[in-house]
């Protein structure tokens, strides 16, 4: 009876004492959790920016198309049989043809395939003879050939390695309430780093994550392949805004585009 005793209090204690190093560290991540907030809220902010500037481009750009005439369809603003440009304005088509490339990144960012569209606007991408663009149409094609993974299938990849990585490092009494608490440990660089490329996936700076990622995991054989994964990801999309960029500067020059 003495003995049961004994184990009761032992394991009351356990569990107290457990609970308390898990309140203790939860505690002393509020104010680095709270510091890593404000550094990241600048970042999102800027990369709202960037957003906000597509979307008034693009409604810019449809103002202006709706007071053309409609002497240039859409299924035809591409190319004539034999890759010719159609009898179309330069403005029109030139505005149709960056809408294309906004539809091309919002498709790519959607998680849906690319390959029809950079398809159909290609021949008119490389009617503009501009290096940086036929380079970044050829990236794209060799990228697409590779069946990439999507931004949202890498962050969940990601947190499910993550997860595994933490436990494999957390010792008996941890792993016991594993599936309830998770204690983190400010003193293991692999799973402070862990955090911070979570943090800036579930913020969408995905060239964040991956500079984070090359600089301080690329040891972690476990990451190796989702970090390869993650480059040929962040490729596609820089070489997407390339175009995107690289067009906007031909359009500032149309008239009635202001």
């Amino acid at each position: 009876m003495l003995a049961k005793e004994v184990w009761g209090w032992f394991f009351m204690m356990l569990i107290t004492t457990s609970c308390s190093i898990c309140a203790v560290f939860s505690y002393l991540d509020v104010k680095k959790d709270l510091v890593v907030f404000s550094q990241q809220y600048r970042k999102v902010i800027e990369n709202d920016v960037r957003s906000v500037l597509v979307q008034v481009n693009q409604n810019l750009l449809n103002s202006y198309l709706s007071k053309q005439k409609e002497n240039c369809p859409v299924q035809r603003i591409i190319t004539s049989e034999n890759n010719d440009i159609i009898s179309c304005s330069n403005e029109e088509w030139l505005a149709k043809l960056l809408l294309s490339v906004i539809n091309l990144r919002e498709a790519f960012l959607g998680d849906i395939s690319v390959k029809s569209i950079i398809y159909s606007i290609k021949p008119m991408l490389l009617k503009l003879d501009d290096y940086k663009i036929n380079e970044a149409v050829a990236e794209i094609e060799r990228l697409d050939s590779k069946k990439l993974t999507t931004f949202n299938r890498l962050k969940f990849s990601f947190k499910k390695i993550a997860r595994e990585l933490h436990y494999s490092r957390s010792n008996m009494v941890q792993k016991v309430f594993f599936k309830w608490v998770v204690v983190k440990n400010q003193q293991d660089a692999l799973l402070h780093n862990l955090k911070e490329v979570e943090i800036y996936l579930d913020d969408n700076l995905w060239s964040d994550a991956l500079d984070l990622s090359r600089k301080e995991l690329s040891s972690v054989a476990e990451l190796e392949l989702w970090i390869q994964q993650l480059e040929d990801v962040v490729s596609m999309e820089k070489n997407i805004s390339l175009i995107y960029d690289q067009l906007s500067k031909y359009i500032i020059k149309l008239p009635g585009v202001s």
